[in-house]
């Protein structure tokens, strides 16, 4: 929870209503305060606070200060018990909260894998908010942290696995082995392959052999024939995050994935490396070119000195030619 608060965001999201102070009037001492608390909370994060959740001092003080509870300690602690559980029922009433159900489970799995994981943000954090958010604007009870995060799981190994399989069903077996072929364990008769490893590494400088060595790298992807409409419907957020991963996995470990995640990395892999190969490839031409001109210039600016050198040198034995 955001530990600092302005005058205005208070004022906006820990104001109660003259109905909402209404539901004190028949609570006593510090249940008071934790009961506005617990209303609040639930109406801004989409959830009842826990024993877990650190709210700001600035925060309890002015909730106290509208409950009439000055001067009452509060400490997290007091988000437990028997008397919280009734606040917790009283406050989904007041707000038409219904009880959540298995079938409010799938649904959110289902919205998750459809509309949020493709956009490729799979934090935690970010995932259970937006679930948060989703069951509030439905007004479903919230579920239990661990319910919550199996849920997230479940939705997150859905949609990789949906995804996988589609990029692997598009892959010819030409470039399935190809593929392979990036990852295989090294013998002396391959020692002329271009590797994973080689496509990892960078253009060692702005001469010749770095644009061979790069050409040579576009044309082993090219040959692979990675389909174009790979990245169509994929945020680039989520293709550079398997990047990433092929990138920075051994070669054993992409190995030992099942096919439709070992070919889809190397695939999503291939397919982003070649845009940056040939980006490279034009910066390296460019500079290559403009190096070349310099070196041009300045040898016919040198040659040009010369033979000023030899005009001058020659002047004054044309000037004694006429006298």
């Amino acid at each position: 929870m955001k530990q600092n608060w302005t005058k205005e965001e208070k004022e906006e999201h820990w104001t109660l209503s003259f109905e909402e102070l209404k539901l004190l009037d028949n609570k006593k001492d510090k249940n008071r305060l934790v009961f506005s608390l617990m209303l609040k909370f639930f109406q801004y994060m989409g959830r009842f606070p826990t024993t877990e959740d650190n709210i700001p001092f600035k925060i309890i003080a002015y909730m106290s200060s509208q409950a009439g509870t000055v001067g009452i300690t509060f400490f997290r602690n007091d988000f437990d018990g028997r008397t919280v559980r009734r606040n917790s029922e009283e406050i989904r009433d007041f707000l038409g909260i219904r009880s959540n159900t298995l079938k409010d489970s799938d649904d959110l799995i289902k919205w998750l894998v459809e509309k949020i994981l493709p956009e490729g943000n799979d934090s935690i954090e970010n995932l259970r908010s937006l679930c948060y958010d989703r069951l509030r604007e439905l007004k479903i009870e919230p579920f239990s942290l661990e319910r919550l995060d199996r849920d997230i799981w479940l939705a997150v190994n859905l949609f990789e696995e949906k995804l996988f399989e589609s990029i692997h069903s598009r892959l010819a077996e030409k470039s399935k082995r190809l593929l392979d072929r990036l990852v295989e364990e090294d013998i002396e008769e391959d020692s002329d392959i271009i590797k994973l490893r080689d496509l990892k590494k960078n253009s060692s400088g702005v001469n010749l052999k770095s644009i061979l060595a790069e050409l040579e790298k576009l044309n082993s992807i090219q040959e692979i024939d990675i389909p174009k409409e790979l990245s169509c419907n994929i945020s680039y957020r989520r293709l550079r995050g398997y990047f990433i991963r092929a990138a920075t996995e051994p070669p054993n470990e992409i190995r030992a994935h099942k096919a439709p995640v070992r070919y889809s990395l190397l695939a999503i892999y291939c397919h982003m490396r070649q845009s940056k190969i040939t980006d490279e490839l034009i910066e390296l031409l460019i500079q290559l070119i403009h190096r070349i001109r310099n070196r041009a210039e300045k040898y016919v600016g040198n040659e040009l000195i010369t033979d000023a050198k030899k005009k001058i040198r020659g002047k004054p034995e044309i000037g004694r030619a006429h006298v």
